[in-house]
């Protein structure tokens, strides 16, 4: 199993933006306003301008390459991309790379209506008792369960919009939020049993992958694989000590890796450890800059004035 199946990036991201989402709501004492300001100015600036440079190489390679895409496909990827269907993509453009110019995007509008639920029921659900918010994940655990029992009956249109649908994944941002609701508690208790529960996670999903082969449902990962590795990363952060970093290159680099990884698929250039190393490099420059030039440009532009 390669390292990002065993660390599923999409669900590590999903838990920390529950717990972190929680804090910014709480602190911004359910200004809506405010709340929505700071997202924005948090994914839309730098997410535009890598559509803009991932386009330009979209059109360079396809001309170069010989792989046809229509008018009416252009301008539908670009109005998908551009606002929050990012997890559309044009019949010609499944022809280029891995099948998708950017596919990681399709977690954008998945987020923005967790962001919008978790904003909608923090209030009340921050005065609920440790025993309700137990049966609460319960609940969304078994979403999650139904939702991949259901998914390997469905074809099409029909798979593909659950899967990219919010409500299975309701389980892992709600994990983050019952964590943030109760840090005093489950924190510590995370942090002091960090390594167990990591070398419970990795034997259960490696054993499973070449032994037991439990037939466990799920849908994105089966679910004892997706409720580990969130208490493992809740467990992790805080076990490796509080470090302050001044500049955030992380949602960078997560909208510019996959634009690089289909260049070398397109190129024909995949089967060395000198494209890995490539790929890592470019999605490191493009990151510093996006993060320097873009992001905490926009982000300040977009503050409000402060009051005199």
């Amino acid at each position: 199993m390669h390292l990002f199946t065993i660390f599923p990036g999409l669900l590590i991201l999903f838990v920390i933006s529950g717990f972190l989402v929680s804090a910014s709501i709480e602190r911004g004492g359910g200004n809506w306003c405010e709340f929505w300001r700071r997202r924005f100015a948090r994914i839309y600036p730098g997410l535009w301008v890598c559509f803009a440079f991932s386009a330009i190489v979209v059109a360079i390679l396809t001309h170069l390459y010989g792989i046809p895409v229509s008018v009416s496909s252009w301008c539908k990827w670009i109005a998908a991309q551009l606002t929050f269907f990012q997890f559309y993509t044009p019949a010609d453009l499944k022809a280029y790379g891995v099948g998708n110019p950017n596919g990681v995007l399709w977690m954008i509008p998945l987020q923005l209506c967790m962001y919008a639920i978790m904003l909608l029921t923090y209030k009340r659900l921050s005065r609920w008792s440790m025993p309700a918010w137990l049966l609460l994940l319960a609940a969304l655990v078994g979403v999650n369960v139904l939702s991949g029992l259901l998914f390997s009956r469905l074809h099409g249109m029909a798979a593909k919009l659950l899967y990219v649908c919010f409500v299975p994944y309701m389980y892992v941002f709600y994990i983050g939020m019952f964590a943030y609701v109760f840090r005093h508690r489950v924190i510590p208790v995370l942090s002091k049993y960090c390594w167990l529960l990591l070398a419970v996670y990795i034997v259960w999903v490696k054993g499973n992958a070449l032994w037991w082969h439990i037939p466990v449902p799920g849908l994105y990962r089966e679910i004892v694989m997706g409720v580990l590795i969130c208490l493992v990363t809740l467990g992790a952060a805080y076990r490796l000590g509080r470090h302050t970093l001044r500049h955030d290159y992380s949602y960078p680099a997560f909208l510019y890796h996959e634009i690089f990884i289909n260049i070398f698929v397109v190129v024909g250039f995949t089967r060395s450890w000198w494209a890995v190393a490539a790929v890592f490099l470019c999605t490191v420059v493009c990151s510093v800059l996006s993060c320097h030039l873009v992001e905490e440009p926009a982000a300040k532009w977009l503050r409000p004035a402060e009051k005199k």
